[in-house]
């Protein structure tokens, strides 16, 4: 997934700076839609061996992937189209008017936070920042999961921290229903970030690992999965962290 949205922003890139004039602004949607197609399909193949580890169907990821392809395409193409309207630029020129432009896998570690995450997408606004976050299985009845929005609130904080500039809302894409959520992000939901940063904190002094999540559901596509069941492997790492973290006292006050 995030290797297919890095190829997503530098397709869009590229065709949007190779534009000359009206008539290949109008092949812009067939382009783009020959392109992504092609770049979906090589990353399946390239890492159809990983997928088939995660117990993933291949037919229904790219179904799935190519339907929120498409939906982000049309959503950049009328961006593109609406700025070569209102500014009537083209070709470089229209690409340095673009707003928002996607930036893809931003890596983002806050120390004073204490968090830290890798964002989706970012729509860069130039002066604002707003987090996009992209889910593989479907959307709630109304709006989006809790732990989805604590997420999205998680990134905001990271934001606003870099930035400086209050971010109010965020971006979910759910795959298994291709369903686009515009989520707010309001103080209240950043509290709770803040909060349970603090808990976990608390979990991590303890030394004593937490029960296991009563939703089995939440480890089907998680990438540890099979190590976070390992009970002996769980243990010989908390008993080499324990150790690690005596030897740095003892260190510390000599």
């Amino acid at each position: 997934l995030h290797e297919f949205l890095e190829k997503m922003n530098e397709e869009e890139e590229s065709l949007v700076r190779s534009l000359v004039d009206n008539d290949s602004l109008a092949e812009l949607r067939l382009k783009s839609n020959d392109r992504l197609a092609e770049i979906l399909k090589e990353l399946v193949l390239k890492n159809q061996y990983d997928l088939m580890d995660f117990e993933l169907n291949l037919a229904e990821n790219y179904r799935n992937l190519w339907s929120m392809a498409k939906t982000m395409m049309e959503e950049r193409i009328t961006i593109i189209q609406d700025t070569h309207r209102s500014t009537n630029k083209i070709g470089e020129e229209l690409w340095a008017a673009l707003q928002p432009k996607l930036i893809a896998e931003h890596h983002i570690v806050d120390e004073v936070l204490q968090l830290k995450g890798r964002i989706d997408q970012i729509e860069d606004f130039g002066t604002l920042m707003l987090p996009r976050e992209i889910k593989s299985g479907k959307a709630p009845r109304s709006g989006a999961w809790k732990d989805h929005k604590l997420q999205l609130a998680s990134y905001a904080l990271l934001l606003e921290s870099k930035w400086k500039k209050p971010i109010n809302k965020g971006v979910i894409y759910y795959l298994g229903s291709n369903q686009k959520i515009e989520q707010p992000i309001n103080p209240f939901l950043k509290e709770e970030v803040k909060e349970l940063i603090e808990k976990v904190q608390l979990m991590l002094e303890k030394k004593q690992l937490p029960d296991y999540v009563e939703n089995k559901n939440k480890c089907v596509n998680c990438g540890v999965r099979k190590q976070c069941y390992n009970e002996n492997l769980l243990k010989n790492l908390l008993k080499h962290h324990n150790k690690q973290e005596n030897h740095s006292v003892t260190t510390w006050t000599e």
